[in-house]
């Protein structure tokens, strides 16, 4: 299985940006939407693996 992260700098001017993208990966809507795709592993979409 493969894993893939996404990875985002947090600094003061992209904090609004990485709120958005969380808010979306962690949606119910977008979580269904990977579903329908067969094979993937979704157990920590939309979680904050490292935050430092």
């Amino acid at each position: 299985m493969e894993r893939c992260d996404l990875v985002m700098l947090r600094t003061p001017q992209n904090k609004a940006w990485i709120e958005l993208v969380q808010s979306i990966v962690a949606s119910p809507s977008y979580q269904e939407e990977l579903r329908s795709i067969q094979g993937y592993d979704l157990s920590f979409t939309g979680s904050v693996l490292l935050d430092s």
